[in-house]
């Protein structure tokens, strides 16, 4: 295991290890978020798997409610506190107050390890989770049954074909999901998903095994590709056209309780957006293409609002943020100013949506407007009324392997 894997693992809290292990604690461990195998031994060894399949190994104890893990570079121990031990979950936090929570599973399985039906060796099924995670992540959505299990079968036929080049494919995409999971903006976090996507739509142009395969099919099933723009490569999914114009009505709909887009002006404004995208500004199209995960991300943060806090998060708004600024911050100074023109092209977008007929290029750029400056301005609010800034935090739907 690299140094700045084994760094992601065990942060930098030393201490001296304790004398005994805690029964409970031995067994098989998966920490889905960072692609993690713990294995907990009762001889007091430990073995930790990194995303990438390496593994270290040496000796671990607890007691007082610490783990010590043993570095086998250095010999020291390093520390976490244990939040949570009931059996089938385990979590453990660093000196940093970073979260590693983990589920049993079943013996930590090598790479290549014969099926439980006597069958040929087959992935690792880390590594298929790390599929079924990617997949989720596109298209922004849990799963089914059926769907994992496709998604199964193309890693195991892959893994057939040529283990080792299955293998640099599960590292390249981890990769990309671990440039994901260190970032916390919505925003962010949608233009790594959005790379994936526009790498994936131009791969399958010329790639008929590609686009007939089971991660195709699911991502045209729940969020095909409407829009492409040959300049810059990007694409415009289902799911952040519905995106931008749920964000319109949930922004709106603070000041003016009840708003909603009416079917045909919604699909109007669809209509304008999918044909117009290419023509959009650089600016505009970066609100277009993150505003499914923005979305999801302030609508479930408003759901975990207190009522004083969505009182606060709602006068942001409708009010010019006067009510809702950060301590000490002045009239006029850059937050209140952001809310103010949040609050302005709010009631703008009200009044032209509410009577569009036909097509509306000036509607339109007021929602991209809109939905950039209201992001940053909701993530302000947000985070000064006592919320989080961080997609993460708000458990996306699709995170579930």
């Amino acid at each position: 295991m690299n140094k700045i894997a084994l760094a992601l693992v065990l942060s930098l809290c030393f201490a001296a290890p304790a004398a005994h292990a805690a029964p409970d604690l031995t067994g098989e461990w998966l920490c889905g978020r960072y692609n993690l195998f713990l294995s907990l031994q009762g001889n007091g060894q430990y073995a930790l798997r990194d995303p990438n399949g390496q593994t270290v190994r040496s000796v671990w104890s607890a007691e007082n409610g610490v783990l010590s893990l043993q570095d086998p570079g250095s010999g020291r121990s390093i520390t976490y506190s244990i939040k949570q031990a009931d059996g089938t979950a385990l979590r453990l936090v660093d000196a940093y107050g970073i979260v590693l929570d983990f589920e049993r599973r079943s013996p930590l399985p090598p790479a290549g390890t014969p099926s439980t039906s006597g069958g040929a060796p087959g992935p690792a099924e880390e590594q298929v989770r790390t599929y079924l995670r990617f997949v989720g992540f596109l298209v922004n959505r849990p799963l089914s049954e059926e769907d994992a299990k496709s998604i199964r079968e193309q890693a195991a036929s892959a893994f057939t074909k040529n283990p080792d080049e299955f293998a640099k494919e599960v590292r390249m995409i981890d990769g990309s999901m671990q440039k994901a999971y260190a970032l916390t903006d919505p925003v962010q976090i949608g233009l790594v998903r959005q790379a994936l996507m526009a790498g994936l739509f131009r791969e399958r142009m010329g790639n008929q095994e590609l686009d007939r395969s089971p991660i195709m099919r699911i991502i045209d099933q729940y969020c095909p590709v409407l829009a492409h723009d040959p300049a810059t490569g990007l694409v415009l999914t289902r799911n952040d056209l519905a995106g931008i114009l749920d964000y319109v009505e949930f922004v709106q709909g603070l000041g003016q309780p009840g708003f909603a887009l009416d079917p045909g002006t919604r699909d109007t404004l669809a209509r304008e957006i999918v044909g117009g995208f290419p023509s959009f500004s650089p600016e505009q199209k970066k609100a277009y293409v993150t505003a499914g995960l923005a979305s999801e991300w302030l609508k479930k943060s408003w759901r975990a609002m207190n009522e004083e806090q969505k009182k606060r998060f709602a006068a942001g708004f409708t009010q010019g943020g006067q009510s809702a600024p950060a301590p000490g911050a002045a009239p006029g100074d850059p937050f209140s100013q952001g809310v103010a023109q949040g609050r302005r092209m709010g009631q703008e977008i009200g009044r032209q949506a509410g009577s569009l007929q036909g097509g509306c290029p000036r509607c339109l750029t007021i929602m991209a407007d809109m939905n950039t400056q209201s992001h940053a301005t909701a993530l302000n609010i947000i985070e000064n009324i006592g919320g989080t800034g961080n997609y993460w935090e708000v458990k996306p739907d699709w995170q579930t392997w």
